[in-house]
């Protein structure tokens, strides 16, 4: 029962990141600074750029766990 909650956590943190990283996209394209977005600067790109590739990563981990659940391969 604790390990089928824990999945269910677990895509509720990564619903909670991909709000953050949406929050701050949209922020990155209303901020302006020197005349133009902060979303245009490469650091600021680099940056959500590994933010979504670590969201994804969790995504894909957890998905990964949800198969071998079903398949009844995962252990707690």
């Amino acid at each position: 029962c604790l390990s089928k909650a824990r999945y269910g956590i677990a895509w509720g943190a990564i619903g909670a990141a991909m709000d953050c990283y949406d929050s701050a996209l949209r922020y990155s394209l209303e901020r302006t600074q020197f005349g133009k977005p902060i979303g245009q600067f490469q650091l600021t790109q680099k940056k959500l750029a590994e933010m979504i590739t670590e969201i994804t990563k969790a995504q894909l981990l957890t998905w990964r766990l949800g198969t071998l659940a079903n398949e009844g391969k995962a252990t707690p």
